[in-house]
């Protein structure tokens, strides 16, 4: 069985690295601009370039740089039995060489630098007797709008099935992956801003594109092994390559039936990887434990994984197992552990899933460590940096983290289960996050300073909201803060959703706790003027269209358009409202201030 490759290196390596003896790869056409491709079948040049003039350049680029003259790749594909595709290199730019007549030549971009693309336009100039614009322009696919997109691909899909039958046309979806296999260790590769541009292009192509194709998608969980620690990379493990290529078995056995494949598929193959990473979660997990081993262990988890290595080193089972994944009722599995409290148990938690509004585990074990002392062990990855980050981060420790194009941000990753949604920004800020967090900031905010969250903490930032420099945001563990549209923070601007650490009172030689946090809230609402230099606390309420007056300390609830001032802050005037601006007005804002917020004050 012949096949053709185009698109990313993935479609080969699925070939090549399983090595089924009748599976061999005849063209491969990777890393090729898909504009470049459909317009570049016009190019049809009798010239061909060599080292020569170029010695600076590898073979593999001069090659890249001949197939696109000669304008011959879509028909080369005729030569194979099947073609796998994929759309990824959507991400690539187009180089155009200008001549007179409004000639051009489309070459992928990056294949030559500057200088040595300047020198091919005079080559082919001479060639075509013609002569040649001494300017580069550049073709950036991931500038187009959605409707440019989709054209694109409606051009590049017509023009692959004017010389292949798309029946025989099996596309897949790749995905840069963020980490990778080493040692029985999972470690992150090091470029994620690559990665997550890349990979937030990619899931916008196929968006468009289910339209028109079925493709098979990667697993949930993707993993590389060590030779994808650089993240440009597209290289698997192992199950990866088995599911891609017993996918690719199932739809050449069924006449391109896609649906049949996947449905065949999905559930042996994603679990094949999952097995795989939670094996070695839970080796390192029960490394943690191993001074407590005598307890008897409780196991909170989706599988037994852990129990068959419990029982392979030590022999031992685990007393009681509960079930537990990202579906889970967590006030069910509260009320299991309540019933099981004894001092002779930990409790043992390789995942930990992100339940969106409702709370995680992280805060049923907070309350029951508070209430009934009990002990607990939770499999917590190492700190990771994105710095600079634009895109879409996961990893398989239930990380999922979108910050769309605009300012780039910083992200200090410590720990599992974070869901961050960042619309599109004006400034950069750092967002630190532990475990089991929400974040979700509204489009078009300039914020600056620090966000820092703890454990299963929430915030939520609307749109067009500024917060100025120096801000020390603090939403503390099981705590929430709330911060609505169109608000402004001036600066050194304080807000502490909790106390941050529990506080307890001993009476009568027993232990009470005074700060559970789990109800502690900010709640900041619509165009909400704070000033410069406040403190907002745990358990405030400030209603619409309200200002705060500088150096004030908030820590009570206030009704709509009111002026509060002091330490504590109290009310001195009612029905007040604000705008942004004095000379250098913003219309639409403005307009929106007098029909919305400029009301009386509701007591």
């Amino acid at each position: 069985m012949l096949f053709s490759i185009l698109g990313t290196c993935v479609g080969a390596d699925i070939i090549l690295k399983k090595k089924n003896p009748n599976w061999k790869v005849q063209n491969n056409f990777v890393s090729y601009s898909p504009y470049a491709l459909i317009l570049g079948k016009n190019n049809i040049i009798d010239f061909s370039v060599n080292k020569q003039f170029f010695p600076t350049e590898s073979d593999d680029h001069i090659n890249k740089i001949n197939n696109l003259l000669s304008g011959k790749i879509f028909k080369s594909l005729k030569k194979a039995d099947y073609i796998i595709a994929d759309l990824a290199d959507f991400r690539i730019s187009t180089a155009v060489l200008s001549f007179e007549n409004n000639r051009k030549i489309y070459l992928t971009n990056g294949l030559l630098n500057d200088n040595d693309l300047l020198l091919l336009g005079d080559m082919l100039a001479k060639h075509m007797n013609s002569k040649f614009i001494p300017k580069i322009n550049l073709i950036r696919l991931n500038e187009l709008t959605d409707e440019q997109l989709r054209q694109m691909i409606e051009m590049f899909l017509e023009s692959l099935y004017e010389d292949f039958d798309k029946d025989k046309i099996i596309f897949i979806k790749p995905k840069l992956t963020c980490q990778y296999l080493n040692n029985s260790q999972i470690n992150y590769t090091q470029n994620f801003v690559l990665t997550g541009e890349t990979n937030d292009m990619i899931d916008r192509v196929y968006n468009i594109a289910k339209d028109y194709i079925k493709f098979i998608e990667p697993p949930q969980n993707i993993i590389g092994d060590i030779d994808c620690a650089s993240a440009f990379e597209y290289h698997f493990c192992w199950p990866y390559y088995n599911y891609m290529s017993k996918a690719i078995n199932y739809i050449i056995e069924n006449n391109g039936s896609i649906d049949c494949a996947v449905d065949k598929i999905r559930e042996n193959c994603e679990f094949e990887i999952d097995q795989l990473i939670k094996s070695i979660v839970c080796k390192s997990l029960l490394l943690t434990i191993e001074k407590h081993i005598n307890k008897k262990i409780v196991l909170i988890a989706s599988t037994k994984i852990f129990e068959s290595f419990l029982k392979q080193k030590y022999n031992k089972t685990v007393y009681e197992y509960i079930e537990y994944n990202k579906y889970s009722d967590i006030s069910q599995i509260e009320e299991k552990i309540s019933q099981l409290k004894s001092n002779d148990l930990i409790f043992v938690v390789p995942e930990i899933f992100n339940h969106g509004e409702k709370r995680t585990l992280f805060s049923v074990f907070y309350r029951e460590f508070l209430v009934l002392n009990i002990d607990y062990f939770v499999y917590l990855p190492k700190l990771k940096v994105l710095d600079k980050f634009i895109g879409k981060f996961s990893d398989c420790y239930n990380n999922e983290i979108y910050v769309k194009q605009g300012a780039a941000i910083k992200i200090i990753l410590n720990g599992c289960a974070n869901k961050v949604y960042i619309d599109k920004q004006k400034r950069f800020f750092s967002v630190n996050l532990m475990s089991g967090d929400n974040v979700k900031i509204g489009q078009n905010c300039m914020l600056s300073g620090f966000i820092g969250c703890g454990y299963d903490a929430k915030i939520q930032i609307g749109k067009l909201t500024t917060i100025s420099d120096g801000a020390d945001i603090a939403v503390h563990s099981f705590s929430t803060i709330l911060i609505g549209e169109d608000c402004m923070l001036s600066f050194r601007e304080i807000i502490y959703s909790g106390d941050g650490h529990p506080i307890f009172i001993k009476e009568n030689g027993q232990f009470r706790h005074i700060n559970p946090c789990t109800d502690d809230k900010i709640e900041i609402g619509n165009h909400v003027w704070i000033g410069h230099s406040c403190k907002i606390l745990g358990k405030t309420k400030i209603g619409d269209g309200s200002i705060v007056g500088m150096g004030s300390l908030v820590n009570k609830v206030f009704p709509n358009n009111v002026l509060i001032v002091g330490a504590p802050a109290k009310i001195i005037k009612k029905n007040v409202s604000w705008i942004r601006n004095v000379l250098e007005r913003e219309i639409e804002l403005d307009h929106n201030v007098y029909k919305l917020y400029a009301n009386e004050t509701v007591d």
